[in-house]
């Protein structure tokens, strides 16, 4: 039992609980640019809840490359910085 579901339990709190999804993504395109590696980016947004820790939500950018495969991979990523990537509720 989630730590809302029991306060509004033991309140008699009677509104839905808010809910989240572990992990999403959303693809963005940027108007105007012809170049594929600043014309596409995928935004992908995961929750993490380790034991202990207050649980935050890790936002990371992937941006495709040309010629990936020689490239070690079809998207590039930009440096993760955990100050600015990650948003704790």
């Amino acid at each position: 039992m989630d730590l809302q579901e029991e306060y509004f339990i033991r309140n008699n709190v009677d509104h839905p609980l808010i809910r989240y999804n572990v992990g999403g993504s959303v693809l963005l395109q940027q108007n105007g640019v012809s170049v594929i590696g600043s014309k596409w980016k995928i935004l992908n947004i995961i929750a993490t809840n380790k034991e202990g820790n207050p649980g935050r939500f890790d936002k990371k950018i992937f941006i495709p490359q040309y010629n990936g495969q020689k490239n070690y991979g079809i998207f590039s990523t930009p440096e993760y910085n955990e100050e600015e990537d990650s948003y704790y509720w």
